[in-house]
């Protein structure tokens, strides 16, 4: 995965439900990122659910420093890339 400040890190698959769920993690220094992203069947096509989950010893500190804005901020846009991703697929 490449952060949108450059850095390149490995990403771990913890669950994958094909179709459906999956859940990795990202270790930067100091933290443990766990992203999860579950799709599922709507009346008016699909909901997407993505939540990410913060830990490590910097956890804290970024908590204190206003970050949660930040990762919302990161999932919408993560979000919004998913939805087009997916769009293609169901056109092609």
């Amino acid at each position: 995965m490449k952060a949108g400040y450059g850095a390149v890190y490995a990403v771990r698959v913890l669950k994958l439900v094909p179709d459906r769920l999956i859940v990795c993690e990202v270790r930067p220094v100091g933290l443990l990122v766990t992203n999860s992203y579950e799709v599922e069947p709507s009346a008016a096509g699909v909901r997407i659910r993505h939540t990410i989950q913060v830990a490590g010893r910097l956890a804290g500190p970024l908590r204190v420093f206003q970050m949660p804005w930040f990762y919302r901020r990161l999932l919408a846009r993560e979000i919004r890339r998913l939805v087009a991703l997916a769009s293609r697929e169901v056109r092609a």
